[in-house]
């Protein structure tokens, strides 16, 4: 096998804070450097996010995020990711409805792509 010398640093950081009842702020952060000596290469990672957490009772919950991700690395075009995610969860007795919709945006180099999902989820309980 071969194995691949190198040191990497780590930092985090993660808040939440309660605004209202049922209404939860989250904010967290991360980044790490990571250094191949023997390739002559470092890369860099970095994240972002926010979020909004609503609880309606114990029937009704609400997630509206919003995120950005970047890799970058000295012999590769860098790659960055942005996203925005709005998910529901209604349960009405037996059952759960679930919408989720995401936008999604990458840019890697010269190349960019744009997702829009929609998806619909739905559980029966027995």
């Amino acid at each position: 096998s071969h194995r691949t010398r190198y040191d990497s640093l780590r930092g985090s950081a993660l808040t939440d804070v309660s605004l209202l009842e049922g209404l939860t702020l989250r904010l967290s952060a991360d980044q790490v450097v990571t250094e191949f000596p023997d390739q002559h290469r470092e890369t860099t990672s970095r994240a972002g996010r926010v979020a909004l957490s609503y609880a309606l009772g114990s029937r009704v919950f609400v997630d509206l995020s919003g995120g950005i991700r970047t890799l970058e690395d000295s012999q590769q075009p860098t790659d960055e990711i942005q996203e925005a995610r709005l998910l529901v969860r209604w349960f009405f007795r037996k059952l759960e409805v679930s919408p989720t919709l995401e936008y999604i945006d990458r840019r890697r180099g010269d190349t960019e792509s744009t997702e829009y999902r929609a998806l619909l989820k739905t559980i029966r309980r027995f």
